[in-house]
């Protein structure tokens, strides 16, 4: 699961803020707004190579923003596919990759603990941990599909943390 799905995950640098990203296709990334914010630089970055990429559609109110690298940039290498949230079961074993303080490609491991529906979007309830850094990171199955973008933590509480279904950035 690592190996197929690691390569898709980018730390993303805004001007105040630093989180994560994952790639869904040659130049398409999904993360969070309150991760890009308002910024009007956004850098991505992997393995110390950096390259700027722009915020092409934006839901701030759901927390939804995808990036895009230029054109003239090469295309990303490696991307997933996303699975559809109906598929999704409580009880399945997960998987989040992404960059918690920064600290680049880490991985952890928990179960889907509840599918929830917060005015009026689908959202994974996951014991998978997720810190600062790890918002923008990707909430991913056994098989390294994609089915979640991880966005926030319940304070004061231990593994209840979320994830937007990764379809709804569809919408």
């Amino acid at each position: 699961m690592f190996e197929k799905s690691s390569g898709a995950v980018y730390i993303v640098k805004a001007e105040r803020s630093q989180g994560s990203a994952i790639a869904v296709g040659e130049r398409d990334l999904l993360t969070n707004c309150h991760v890009v914010e308002s910024a009007t630089t956004v850098t991505l970055e992997r393995e110390g190579v950096r390259f700027p990429a722009n915020v092409v559609s934006a839901n701030a109110n759901a927390d939804r923003c995808v990036l895009r690298i230029a054109a003239t940039a090469p295309p990303l290498p490696n991307w997933v596919r996303v699975r559809p949230y109906a598929d999704v079961k409580v009880g399945e074993r997960v998987f989040t990759i992404g960059t918690p303080r920064g600290l680049e490609l880490t991985l952890a491991e928990g179960i889907i603990s509840s599918k929830r529906v917060k005015e009026g979007e689908r959202l994974l309830q996951t014991s998978a941990p997720i810190s600062r850094g790890s918002s923008g990171g990707g909430l991913f199955d056994a098989q390294g599909n994609l089915i979640g973008i991880t966005t926030f933590m319940i304070r004061d509480a231990q593994n209840i943390n979320f994830a937007i279904a990764a379809e709804e950035y569809a919408r």
